[in-house]
């Protein structure tokens, strides 16, 4: 008996190969009739076309009128552009576009530490953040959309691209670039981000070299906000996020805003089903962040604005130094005077620290933080009988002087005053506070060597 024969009589088939084929085919039957109930894209027209002839039946909308924007073509296709239009007085939060009146290059410069933004212009200057399809980066990782903004007199403009398919990305990629260097009557020159440099920057890089084309950010002067907000605020906030800065600095709080860990699951349900309804929430989103980034610069030059008044205070200063009226807290004062030491700034950071000094509610430990800050501030510059002076001040005041006011005093005295008796003194003093300083033993044992060589 063949093969063919045993098969029909155990299974009551013709062949294992006809059985295959009628499965397959029924397979194929039923994948064509699943295609054709696949589910309705969202925002699309499920109406009953008898219902559509009432004249106040409204069509539902297209991705471009949902989102606020418009199709944009360019000779590699086309995407969608969504523009707005701000006043000065515009708020954000507690603040408005106004804070921007404040920003000139000299204090650009300080935040950054870039000198080639010591000329920074807003009129010339690109607010940029994009959302992507993922936080990975490299290849894999797109942009789907940039949201920019920009000075237009006293007005902000912004204006987001959306990419609607991958296939698009060379004409995303395309506008964006004409928007920064394809106008002759604007010139932009300097970027500005919040953790652009490490995150949005090198990915909108990645995305130009794959596409073939010549990156339009390639020369231009970043300014990365995250490291100067850090700078200035970390201290009392701790979580130095932008929306944490809204809340915390500008007192705004976003209502109804998408959570950033959603934002590429929202696109990919967009691609793959046509549900475009939660779309808005990440245009609206982006632009949120557009929109508090140049405020967030204005914030930033306040806090750092009064190290630049033109008198300098003398080293002894004991008269009241005229205060500023921006509401800046003391502990703000602090790190922006932290934030000139860095810089180099010392003449500035003094001026920032003595006038901390002349507040009359601070607590004794920031009190104690700041006048310790200025004498080394004031050795920096030279000025050692006056750091002499602070050290002397908190080693008396103080109920538990601390260790570096020691230190600072006997290396003056020692060094600088030639008072090595003085000196041993502090030391000694300083050792019953602190036994096993290793600094203490060996300075107290290099004085008595002094001492006694005399």
């Amino acid at each position: 008996m063949s093969l063919k024969e045993r098969l029909h009589q155990l299974y009551g088939v013709e062949s294992a190969g006809s059985d295959l084929r009628q499965r397959l085919e029924k397979l194929q039957r039923s994948s064509q009739l699943s295609a054709t109930s696949a589910p309705i894209p969202a925002c699309t027209d499920r109406t009953d076309p008898a219902d559509r002839t009432d004249p106040s039946y409204e069509y539902p909308p297209t991705i471009e009128q949902f989102l606020g924007g418009c199709w944009k073509k360019n000779r590699f296709g086309r995407l969608v552009v969504i523009e707005r239009n701000y006043p000065d007085f515009h708020g954000i939060g507690n603040y408005t576009l106004e804070e921007t009146y404040r920003v000139d290059g000299r204090k650009v410069a300080l935040l950054s530490g870039d000198p080639l933004l010591a000329d920074f212009d807003l009129q010339q200057a690109l607010f940029f953040d994009t959302e992507t399809t993922g936080l990975a980066g490299g290849a894999g990782t797109c942009a789907f959309l940039i949201g920019t903004g920009f000075f237009v007199g006293s007005d902000f403009r912004t204006v987001q691209f959306f990419l609607p398919d991958f296939e698009s990305e060379h004409a995303f990629l395309t506008e964006f670039a004409d928007l920064i260097c394809g106008s002759a009557d604007r010139c932009f020159r300097y970027l500005v981000s919040f953790n652009g440099k490490s995150f949005d920057a090198p990915l909108i890089e990645n995305r130009y070299i794959l596409q073939r084309l010549e990156n339009p950010c390639t020369g231009l002067s970043h300014l990365d906000l995250l490291h100067p907000c850090r700078s200035l605020w970390k201290t009392r906030i701790q979580d130095c996020s932008l929306q944490s800065l809204e809340r915390n600095l500008m007192g705004h709080v976003r209502v109804g805003d998408i959570l950033s860990a959603l934002i590429p699951s929202t696109y990919f349900n967009f691609l793959h089903w046509g549900e475009f309804g939660g779309l808005r929430q990440v245009i609206d989103h982006n632009r949120e962040d557009v929109l508090s980034m140049p405020v967030l610069l204005g914030l930033a030059c306040r806090c750092v604005e009064e190290g630049f008044r033109p008198e300098e205070p003398e080293p002894f200063a004991v008269g009241p130094i005229p205060k500023s009226d921006s509401p800046i807290e003391d502990l703000d004062r602090l790190s922006a005077a932290r934030l000139y030491v860095r810089r180099g700034c010392l003449h500035q950071a003094a001026s920032l620290l003595q006038l901390i000094l002349q507040s009359d509610d601070i607590s004794e430990s920031f009190r104690v933080d700041v006048v310790l800050e200025l004498i080394r501030v004031r050795r920096r510059l030279g000025e050692y009988q006056a750091a002499l002076k602070f050290c002397e001040e908190l080693i008396a005041t103080c109920a538990a002087p601390p260790l570096e006011a020691f230190q600072h005093a006997a290396k003056i005295l020692e060094h600088r005053e030639r008072r090595f008796e003085h000196a041993l003194r502090l030391v000694l003093q300083a050792t019953e506070l602190y036994p096993d300083t290793e600094d203490l033993q060996r300075r107290q044992k290099r004085l008595e060597n002094r001492l006694a060589r005399c």
